[in-house]
């Protein structure tokens, strides 16, 4: 085994990608400085490599560059759009300055971390449409510093490290169309609730479209910014975009503006434990609440409809939360569980407060109404079925004839208790 000799020939307009066996690209591919043995089975004989060759890595107008940071530092700064198109894949982190306002044809090429840095810190104004924006590293794959602006209307931004996909800091953030971001942030990082994307204090993130997700925390964090999901036209689109998370769908530490899309939460969809939530919602409209399966895990979801309101009557129990709304026609979903004393058993919920029908997570919701919670009180004991509240009372009605008699005990006890002479007692405990 010996290393290929690192390649020093040069193609003017033109980068080395490394060697393969074929001069047409087709063979057997090696990196520059590969580890090789056994080219040819003969001993002492010789074997051609040949040089693979790209052009540069971008291009503006027709000038190329050999790094995506050189066509980056060769936009004016004087907020004239200029577009960068990235001829190959690449690893880089690069710096997009004030003032410097670029749109990046990616051609669904990729452009991931290079080292320890995030992949784009973004202070100009940039526009993503394709390709694919990728960091593995402890960075956020872009970082908007300085009232940057990012506009994504398509492509896919991945964050597999252990940082957001977009780092909202300073500036706006749009996304729309079939953009896509998502995020694997581990959950033993427990300094702060890590969002695919994270809105700052000082951020405005505007969502008409996408889907944004995260596999291991929540989809959108706003930390105190100003967010917008959808657009306030009075037109609502449950399908227009979507916000799923593995906590939530969305934190939010203040109000902000839901007009479409659907929002998916493994805890909810939307969290309730801010004291500064609120949603603002359009005119005839109502934050609506359902279930979905996500890859055989049952999620919340939240999105705007002509709703109608479900009450839980817990009937002599507690519920924490005992409305929903529900869109009309659909299935009421994942049924709350209430909570009584040991001395009742949880019977289901039921259309009328005594009798009715019981209902299930397919009962389908088509006008305002109430559902009633039934119980079953469980005695403590009992003989020949009829319930005593005390074990020592059960025995006590037992004759002392010599009968056998059956004593069940239905729940845990601290009594000290007698058996009378004559009385023949077997206690099922």
């Amino acid at each position: 085994a010996q290393n290929l000799t690192i390649n020093s020939y040069e193609v003017d307009g033109y980068i080395f990608t490394g060697w393969t066996t074929k001069a047409d690209g087709t063979g057997t591919n090696y990196t520059d400085g590969d580890l090789v043995n056994n080219l040819t089975s003969t001993n002492g004989g010789e074997f051609n490599l040949y040089a693979q060759w790209r052009d540069y890595i971008a291009e503006i107008n027709g000038t190329y560059y050999k790094t995506l940071q050189k066509a980056v530092d060769a936009v004016p700064k004087d907020n004239t759009k200029t577009t960068i198109k990235l001829l190959w894949n690449t690893s880089e982190s690069i710096t997009v300055a004030q003032k410097q306002n670029i749109k990046f044809d990616l051609q669904n090429y990729t452009i991931s971390n290079n080292g320890s840095k995030q992949v784009i810190v973004n202070n100009g104004t940039i526009d993503i449409s394709n390709g694919t924006i990728k960091s593995s590293a402890d960075y956020a794959a872009i970082d908007n510093e300085s009232g940057g602006k990012i506009n994504m209307s398509g492509g896919k931004i991945i964050a597999t490290g252990n940082r957001q996909a977009i780092y909202n800091n300073v500036g706006t953030v749009t996304i729309s169309g079939d953009a896509y971001l998502s995020s694997s942030i581990p959950t033993s990082l427990t300094d702060k609730e890590r969002g695919t994307i994270n809105n700052q204090s000082t951020g405005t993130l505007i969502i008409t479209g996408g889907t944004i997700v995260s596999t291991t925390k929540t989809g959108v964090y706003n930390e105190g910014g100003a967010l917008t999901i959808g657009t306030m036209d009075n037109d609502v689109d449950k399908t227009t975009l979507t916000i799923q998370g593995k906590t939530y769908g969305v934190k939010s530490n203040v109000s902000f503006g839901f007009y479409d899309g659907t929002i998916k939460g493994k805890k909810e969809a939307i969290n309730k434990a801010s004291l500064n939530y609120t949603v603002n919602t359009e005119t005839g409209y109502e934050v609506t609440n359902g279930t979905e399966e996500i890859e055989g895990e049952r999620y919340q979801t939240a999105y705007l409809a002509n709703g109608c309101l479900v009450t839980f009557d817990p009937n002599g129990g507690t519920l924490s939360n005992n409305t929903r709304t529900v869109e009309s026609g659909e299935t009421i979903g994942v049924l709350p569980e209430p909570e009584r004393s040991d001395d009742y058993n949880f019977d289901g919920w039921f259309t009328e407060l005594e009798g009715g029908t019981k209902i299930t997570e397919d009962t389908i919701i088509t006008d305002d109404i109430t559902f009633f919670a039934h119980w079953t009180k469980i005695d403590l004991a009992e003989v020949d079925g009829q319930g005593y509240g005390t074990l020592q009372a059960a025995v006590s009605a037992v004759s002392a004839d010599g009968v056998l008699k059956t004593v069940k005990l239905n729940k845990n006890t601290t009594e000290n208790i007698t058996v009378l002479a004559g009385q023949n007692i077997e206690f099922d405990l």
